[in-house]
């Protein structure tokens, strides 16, 4: 398990069933049982199903707006310790979008927290709508010593100003050339040359369920 994640951007990537939610969950409950104060965004009703402490609130469409603002409103005033999260399963993109930049808005500046997104691309897709407060909230967050942890099974889709946040990437396997044309641009910011590059694409096409490596923009790690 990685180390010294605090106020870092950490993205994580692989393909549908190459464990990188299982990953995900892993580290989120690490950070949680080590006393951080994580909030979670449930994508797709998979990965609250893994945590094991904590409460995820269910967002209906029909509500969305009320639950948004709600919701803002306790982050905004929470002092808990346990872990707390929202499940959008129910949600179109569009309305994840809404739901999301309605949440920040309410919520203002928080400090010190740990925000984990399930399948981001979701919220920050360069193909369509994106949320623009949360992409602000990862790039000014840090300096509210706010961390950030998210994962996409089509790193393709994502918005390349997200890429360009991470401090520290995972990757599981990854098969669509599309995808691995992204990894391939991510790769060639961390140190290694045009034939490391290649090899570690070799090793990723590869690699079982679990399996995964790790990078540092510009230093391999």
């Amino acid at each position: 398990m990685l180390m010294n994640l605090k106020e870092r951007t950490i993205g994580i990537i692989g393909a549908k069933r190459s464990g990188k939610t299982y990953f995900t969950a892993k580290l989120a409950n690490k950070l949680i049982n080590d006393g951080e104060k994580l909030i979670i965004f449930d994508t797709i009703g998979e990965l609250g199903k893994r945590i094991e402490k904590g409460r995820l609130y269910h967002i209906e469409p029909s509500q969305l707006e009320e639950q948004a603002v709600s919701f803002g409103m306790i982050l905004k005033e929470y002092k808990g310790k346990q872990p707390i999260g929202v499940n959008l399963i129910d949600l179109t993109r569009d309305e994840i979008v809404d739901f999301t930049d309605l949440v920040l808005i309410t919520t203002g500046k928080i400090e010190n927290r740990f925000w984990v997104f399930d399948e981001v691309a979701e919220y920050l897709n360069q193909f369509y709508r994106q949320s623009k407060e949360l992409e602000r909230l990862i790039r000014h967050g840090g300096n509210w010593k706010n961390t950030f942890i998210f994962n996409t099974q089509r790193p393709a889709y994502l918005h390349k100003n997200t890429f360009n946040l991470i401090d520290i990437l995972i990757v599981f396997r990854l098969n669509w050339s599309r995808d691995i044309a992204v990894l391939k641009d991510l790769l060639s910011n961390t140190g290694l040359s045009d034939k490391e590059v290649k090899q570690e694409i070799e090793i990723i096409t590869h690699q079982k369920v679990g399996e995964y490596r790790a990078y540092q923009l510009y230093l391999s790690i």
